[in-house]
């Protein structure tokens, strides 16, 4: 995924993509945001107060992204 190859691959996607990443996931979050800034149309969504399931830890803030995202879509 930290390959330049990867991310011009990720870069041709021509779809909406949102990333959401819990702020205290011990996996970084940079990584999980360069996905979503490769994107034409990528969002990067940072959860506080979760690890790394953020649809279990806060299910409301994450349908709330979720909601707001395809909302957005519409």
């Amino acid at each position: 995924m930290q390959t330049p190859a990867f991310h011009h691959a990720i870069s041709r996607l021509a779809m909406p993509a949102l990333f959401v990443h819990g702020a205290a996931d011990p996996r970084p979050a940079y990584l999980a945001k360069a996905l979503a800034d490769s994107l034409t149309d990528g969002r990067f969504e940072l959860v506080p107060r979760v690890g790394h399931y953020p649809g279990v830890e806060q299910p409301t803030l994450v349908r709330a992204a979720v909601r707001e995202f395809a909302t957005a879509l519409m």
